[in-house]
């Protein structure tokens, strides 16, 4: 069986070209109210892309941000598109398999990932939080926890 969790898979549809759904203004928005300032604290963007979202949770808001990606060719473009201020820290990982003790800066005060979630997966992923908080954005379902 074939999943879309597959490096070659993700590989190729950067590699093509294709995108994901672009971080826009609502979700920005949506961000910045959940978020706000951290002042410096540690972010994760697992799944990362073009990192748009890592940037903005490091330049706009002012998190010390990793952005984490199974596809090289999502990562190194993420990597070149910076700007004159440092931005994310970048690196090529598949989290499923991967050993990821080597990432920068746990524990995280944000862990983000911008995918569909099932309903058994949102029961895992709220699982034992004191507050969760749900907002609809379009096609994604964005989750605040907090203990």
């Amino acid at each position: 069986m074939t999943t879309t969790s597959t490096t070659a898979y993700w590989d190729l549809h950067w590699a093509g070209g294709r995108r994901y759904r672009q971080f826009d203004g609502p979700e920005q928005r949506l961000m910045d109210e959940y978020l706000g300032p951290s002042r410096g604290r540690p972010a994760l963007d697992l799944g990362c892309g073009d990192g748009a979202l890592a940037r903005h949770l490091h330049h706009e808001l002012g998190y010390r941000t990793t952005g984490i990606d199974i596809s090289p060719s999502a990562v190194a473009p993420a990597a070149d598109d910076e700007g004159p201020a440092p931005g994310p820290a970048w690196q090529c990982a598949d989290i499923t398999t991967s050993d990821l003790t080597g990432l920068p800066e746990p524990p995280y005060a944000v862990i983000t990932c911008r995918r569909p979630v099932s309903p058994a997966e949102t029961e895992i992923l709220t699982f034992g939080w004191s507050a969760v908080q749900t907002a609809d954005l379009d096609v994604l379902r964005c989750y605040a926890l907090r203990h």
